[in-house]
């Protein structure tokens, strides 16, 4: 699996969505879980998804000892790879099967506990959910990603990513509400250029 989602992150990197989303789909069918195909898959998957992701939020998962670390490093590649798959539906234009890949990825990404796959996948969710007009939703995400970054040493890449997120998040909720602490897209982009 991590050979395929390689491969589609560098058809990604040459530009080639296509040869990306077939290499991703079938790292996601190694991995067992499956890219959904009709719009009763996607409904269905989302709503699984929704649901586990919730439940987490009530009660957080076991996160993976260091001595099952075949597991943990299993739920970063498929975070991982699950974070790749939204991209390039994002980009091919495939809404719904990207923010049902966003939320896999970050019920995923939890179970890893603090790791830089949770943070990027809940600031991923955290943009998704800002771009759809849950503000309050996107706050919470947004700022689990952030404990998640401050806590791993805030190590460059994860912030950029993170800063990156929080300005599409914010982009989609700043005409119509004032949240305390998310960063104004112009003053992302000169944050993000002292780093």
């Amino acid at each position: 699996m991590r050979w395929r989602r390689q491969l589609a992150e560098a058809h990604y990197s040459l530009g080639d969505l296509h040869a990306q989303g077939v290499c991703v789909r079938e790292a996601l069918a190694l991995a067992g879980e499956p890219a959904p195909n009709s719009r009763a898959q996607v409904c269905l998957r989302l709503l699984r998804c929704s649901i586990q992701l919730a439940i987490q939020q009530v009660f957080p998962p076991k996160t993976i000892s260091k001595k099952n670390n075949m597991l943990g490093s299993w739920e970063q590649e498929l975070t991982r790879c699950l974070s790749q798959a939204a991209i390039g539906d994002y980009f091919q234009l495939r809404f719904s099967r990207s923010f049902c890949h966003i939320i896999a990825a970050a019920v995923h990404g939890e179970r890893t506990g603090t790791s830089a796959e949770m943070a990027l996948s809940s600031a991923q969710l955290a943009c998704g959910l800002g771009l759809l007009g849950y503000s309050r939703l996107a706050k919470h995400f947004m700022t689990r990603a952030e404990r998640s970054v401050s806590a791993l040493g805030v190590r460059p890449f994860i912030l950029n990513c993170a800063s990156l997120m929080r300005c599409g998040a914010s982009a989609a909720v700043i005409g119509h509400l004032s949240i305390s602490g998310y960063i104004r897209p112009r003053n992302c982009v000169l944050q993000l250029g002292t780093n």
